[in-house]
């Protein structure tokens, strides 16, 4: 997996906005039965951990990105809590950009300090640069990629998946 997230820049993100499944997948998985969000990020940014979208059809098997936020989740080597709004993370102040996740609490779970996300479906990620989200939008009417404040990132889904919605980042640290 090669990460792009030291070097992406806004106008990269920018060029996503408005795009459909097919138009950022080479892989022709465009089940729109299915959650986007982490198979749109994984594209982005050329993460190849656990399930591929190349895995789905023969042809394009060994092919891919990852599709589900929970592999891409647990697969970072930061990982955290962004409990506070109001201010990120003093882990993530200092990056050019980094992933941002929401789900529902009970979805996380803490060993030896260790974060893992589980595979409810109620989880949600996007990539943050400068106060801005980009994350694929899987609203019916109008499935695309769409770009949102943080702060409006937040409230959406805390409106979608409840009140008690818990927000985390994460990165690769060795990049």
């Amino acid at each position: 997996m090669s990460f792009d997230l030291p070097t992406i820049t806004t106008a990269d993100l920018v060029a996503q906005e408005g795009k459909t499944v097919p138009q950022f997948c080479n892989c022709g998985y465009v089940d729109m039965h299915q959650n986007h969000c982490a198979h749109f990020v994984s594209h982005v940014l050329d993460i190849e951990v656990g399930l591929l979208c190349g895995s789905m059809a023969w042809a394009t098997r060994g092919r891919g990105v990852s599709l589900r936020v929970n592999q891409v989740f647990n697969s970072l080597t930061t990982r955290g809590r962004w409990d506070d709004a109001s201010q990120l993370p003093a882990a993530v102040a200092n990056c050019n950009a980094f992933l941002l996740f929401a789900t529902i609490p009970d979805n996380v779970s803490e060993a030896r300090g260790v974060l893992t996300m589980g595979s409810h479906h109620l989880k949600h990620v996007g990539i943050y640069r400068g106060g801005t989200v980009w994350n694929f939008s899987n609203n019916h009417a109008h499935p695309q990629v769409i770009s949102e404040t943080a702060a409006g990132f937040r409230q959406r889904l805390t409106h979608v998946y409840g009140a008690g919605t818990r927000f985390f980042y994460g990165y690769q640290a060795d990049l």
